[in-house]
């Protein structure tokens, strides 16, 4: 115990008093970076980058839009079959949508959180959201696409502009109570656009993001 607490005594004055802090952040973070690395060497773009440890972060190739876009399947690292993966779309804010892959499983877990979370904002299952992000609606309508099961009303991101806005507002009027469930992006995108043209903005139980 007290090599523990020496230790823990050590990093946390190195912290307070700003010594060896790229020393302390390189021990803290090693095994989380080595686990992180290890799984990257599997897919193709990063395999042949050559990076191996901290010191070979400075050459990472860094992700765009257009190098996720276009290379998408070399990011796979192979280790998820393809039925257990889905293809999820970016909030589109900026005019076009970006395709990545998510690992199905992933997303479970990952709803399970966030109904957590929302929890705290006084979200409980079975409480409608309008969904506001990065849906490619079928048929690529602007939607509202109904999901009774989920309890979403969806929207797409990617037609909201000045002259759709009022079908928008529309729909949201028709769920009035609901919560908004948007990306950030994507809700004050949505809320400059009402501002810009003196629309009311709609009346939501909370927002979800």
């Amino acid at each position: 115990m007290g090599r523990a607490y020496r230790s823990r005594r050590t990093v946390r004055i190195d912290l307070l008093t700003g010594c060896h802090q790229r020393q302390v952040a390189a021990r803290s973070w090693a095994p989380y970076l080595a686990t992180v690395l290890s799984e990257a060497a599997r897919a193709p773009w990063y395999r042949d980058a050559g990076v191996t440890g901290w010191s070979d972060l400075s050459s990472l190739p860094i992700l765009d839009r257009t190098t996720v876009a276009e290379h998408s399947d070399e990011l796979l690292t192979g280790t998820v079959p393809s039925p257990l993966r889905r293809k999820l779309s970016t909030g589109g804010s900026t005019g076009a949508p970006v395709l990545v892959w998510l690992d199905r499983a992933i997303s479970l877990s990952e709803w399970r959180f966030m109904l957590r979370q929302w929890s705290t904002l006084g979200y409980r299952r079975g409480d409608w959201r309008v969904v506001l992000r990065g849906r490619l609606l079928s048929g690529g309508s602007i939607g509202p696409q109904v999901d009774r099961f989920r309890r979403e009303v969806r929207l797409s991101t990617f037609h909201l502009s000045a002259e759709t806005v009022e079908r928008y507002l529309q729909v949201m009027d028709d769920y009035e109570g609901a919560f908004l469930h948007a990306y950030p992006s994507s809700a004050i995108r949505f809320a400059e656009i009402c501002e810009q043209h003196d629309l009311p903005l709609p009346r939501f139980t909370g927002v979800l993001l």
